[in-house]
């Protein structure tokens, strides 16, 4: 077979060794040996049987109780009609979103801001300078809480209305660390603009909802600084600041915004009347 596959490369070897056209020219292919199934070949070995039987566990009345005592108890199904109490707690949950949608729709500016709140905000946009005095020094004092350091880059001439790449800017980290007293200076002494948002979107609003312990005070100095319709800014998601809040913090948020309604509503239509 081999000779005649080295006089004649037209032909190469089937599955049963046997030669068929091949479509490769001048090309020398060996046969190969016939496939062979891998269940034909293989024979089960007849298990080893052992001289000593396998020792029989003894079965205990102690044992038989303490299985008796571990199987977990099926908790009974709750009437229908009753309500649980963790049924309740959900149900009962205040969302300080529909609260603020409420706070705006009393007043007549503020139903023309719920219409599309994009349409009256201004956002600061990232300049070269602003990038370039994102550097490590003052990303370094502001993660060690240095007030005195930041306040000494200050007197120096240093800008602190800088922002990464991505648009995140210094007051966007604060608020997310919850450092009140950082953000009190970037706010009331370095001036820095509240009106920022990053690459997706978010303001300093959105990251200071966004912590694990609510800080009302951080809050409140941002209310404080905008126009009142900042609180409905969304990011590219179509998400408000307060979307950005855990359920677990929603009644210390809506108790927050109830407080703080006159002083809303007061500059809801401060800000209103002059556009």
């Amino acid at each position: 077979m081999i000779e005649s596959m080295l006089f004649n490369p037209q032909v190469a070897p089937a599955n049963n060794g046997t030669l068929v056209p091949s479509p490769y020219k001048n090309n020398l292919i060996k046969p190969v040996k016939p496939l062979v199934s891998t269940a034909q070949t293989y024979k089960k070995q007849p298990a080893k049987e052992t001289s000593q039987p396998a020792p029989a566990f003894p079965v205990t009345p102690a044992l038989v109780s303490a299985k008796i005592t571990a199987t977990p108890a099926v908790p009974e199904a709750s009437p229908v009609g009753t309500t649980t109490a963790a049924t309740k707690t959900v149900q009962e949950l205040r969302s300080p979103v529909k609260l603020l949608r409420e706070l705006f729709d009393r007043n007549q500016f503020g139903r023309t801001l719920l219409g599309n709140p994009d349409d009256f905000v201004s956002f600061s946009r990232p300049t070269q300078e602003a990038t370039d005095a994102y550097d490590l020094s003052v990303v370094q004092a502001i993660r060690h809480n240095d007030v005195e350091r930041l306040r000494s880059m200050l007197r120096e001439g240093k800008s602190f209305n800088a922002c990464n790449r991505f648009g995140e800017s210094l007051i966007h980290m604060v608020c997310r660390r919850g450092n009140i007293e950082i953000a009190a200076f970037l706010v009331q002494e370095a001036c820095v603009d509240v009106d920022v948002r990053d690459d997706f979107g978010r303001t300093p609003m959105h990251d200071a909802c966004w912590t694990s312990t609510p800080n009302v005070s951080i809050m409140d100095l941002l209310v404080n600084s905008v126009s009142p319709e900042m609180l409905l800014a969304e990011d590219v998601r179509g998400h408000t600041p307060f979307d950005y809040a855990r359920k677990e913090h929603y009644e210390i948020w809506y108790q927050y915004l109830s407080g703080k309604e006159p002083d809303l509503q007061r500059r809801i239509s401060t800000y209103g009347s002059m556009r």
